[in-house]
């Protein structure tokens, strides 16, 4: 639980209302196997994303960029930080060219 809190940067604690959520809310399959010393899936499962529109999607990938804009401001290191949760989601976030937002 403390790598995955680390590489989360969150408390345990969160680690655990996380697994609670996805069990709960999600119906995700988790569940704690004392022989692997933590939780898993009982069985497979996706994570139900929502369906985005083109233009939601095509919404996400600007306001990453935008994000940038906020770097060396009191704002830096939240935006940052959504931004790593994004990239979760969206491993290959498409760079849009300056030159196609203005």
């Amino acid at each position: 639980m403390e790598r995955l809190a680390a590489l989360l940067e969150v408390s345990k604690r969160t680690v655990y209302r996380y697994l609670e959520l996805l069990r709960d809310d999600f119906g995700a399959p988790l569940a704690f196997d004392r022989e692997r010393g933590g939780y898993c899936f009982t069985e497979p499962w996706d994570f139900p994303f929502p369906e985005l529109t083109e233009g939601e999607v095509l919404s996400l990938f600007i306001l990453v960029n935008v994000l940038r804009q906020f770097t060396g401001t009191p704002l830096e290191s939240a935006f940052q930080s959504l931004r790593k949760k994004l990239e979760r989601f969206f491993p290959v976030l498409l760079e849009i060219p300056r030159h196609v937002l203005t």
